[in-house]
């Protein structure tokens, strides 16, 4: 489908789903078709995202093409002003060659404007209340400025709740929900229902470097079907309710792996766990003496860092004032 662009112009869209839905490739196919009429166009990144670096990438090895890294929404205005400026100077160090010049590592047609921009990933750049509202000014911004806003990224995490804030832009984009199938095995057969979720897993090798003990032979195994429609058996488990929010890293050696999956399929260890002990803690049943297991002490670490309890003074835990809920909403 052939995109005009001129009646996008300071349009936002914003591309969402599970893991390794699509959202990328039809957010960056987007931003192609307006390269194709002619159009200067650009991508972004967010720093955090140190798997994928300088690129926009679909499919795991599939680099569609470069992105500029930014640590902030700040950034990325100011960069992208910066490129518009440059695109229209008549400064020899802006000539370029050929109708075109390169611009911090990109390259860009000479004199030709600059309409589009892709950033992946948006949920990373909506991690707090006060980078959230920098986005939406953005996102106002590229309006006034009448340029076509295209991002891209999760809604939820792995735990099936709100990614930061990120569901604070939605009255603001046109929200396109991204369909995927489920890859869960379900009797040496992929699922394939309609996916929904982001489901998180371990590498056994990386549960066992968790160090949970014996709390790791109650783990079930978890196996699912690969973009190769490849059958991965025995060797990953799914990630508990417990783990981090934010992995990255592990991504890029498999030690963790993300798939869509359906509601029946959706794997989340421990959750019940997690809210026993936040629950007692919320009731002042806690006695935090008693802790001796590796996965009470997992479910405690999990709770203060994610600042669901606090340590009132020396010894004593407290859940916050507002606590969360089985559903992930926010009550007193």
């Amino acid at each position: 489908m052939n995109l005009d662009v001129e009646l996008l112009r300071g349009d936002p869209t914003f591309y969402h789903g599970p893991m390794n839905c699509g959202k990328t490739r039809d957010a960056s196919g987007d931003l192609e078709q307006i390269a194709h009429a002619g159009f200067n166009v650009i991508s972004y990144q967010n720093a955090a995202n140190d798997r994928d670096g300088a690129n926009i990438v679909v499919d795991g090895q599939h680099i569609k093409g470069a992105a500029v890294v930014a640590k902030s929404i700040d950034e990325v205005k100011s960069d992208f002003i910066a490129r518009r400026q440059a695109i229209f100077s008549r400064k020899i160090k802006f000539e370029g060659q050929d109708g075109f010049f390169e611009y911090k590592n990109i390259r860009h047609r000479k004199f030709k404007e600059l309409v589009g921009v892709h950033i992946d990933e948006m949920n990373l750049f909506c991690t707090t209340p006060e980078e959230t509202k920098k986005v939406i000014d953005f996102i106002h911004w590229g309006r006034e400025e009448n340029i076509v806003q295209i991002y891209s990224g999760l809604l939820f995490d792995f735990r099936h709740q709100i990614f930061g804030y990120v569901d604070s832009l939605l009255p603001y984009v046109n929200s396109v929900q991204i369909k995927a199938k489920c890859k869960s095995d379900v009797q040496r057969k992929q699922c394939g229902k309609s996916a929904i979720h982001s489901q998180r897993l371990w590498s056994r090798k990386f549960a066992e470097d968790q160090g949970l003990g014996s709390v790791l032979d109650e783990f079930e195994i978890y196996d699912f079907w690969d973009k190769n429609h490849q059958l991965q058996s025995e060797n990953y488990i799914a990630a508990p309710y417990w783990d981090k929010t934010l992995r990255i890293e592990e991504a890029k050696d498999g030690r963790n792996v993300y798939l869509p999956v359906c509601s029946d399929c959706a794997s989340l260890p421990h959750k019940d766990e997690v809210f026993t002990v936040y629950e007692s803690l919320q009731k002042k049943e806690f006695d935090p003496q008693a802790i001796s297991d590796s996965l009470n002490n997992k479910i405690l670490h999990f709770l203060l860092d994610e600042e669901w309890i606090h340590e009132k003074k020396k010894g004593k835990l407290d859940a916050t004032p507002l606590y969360r809920t089985k559903m992930g909403v926010y009550v007193p």
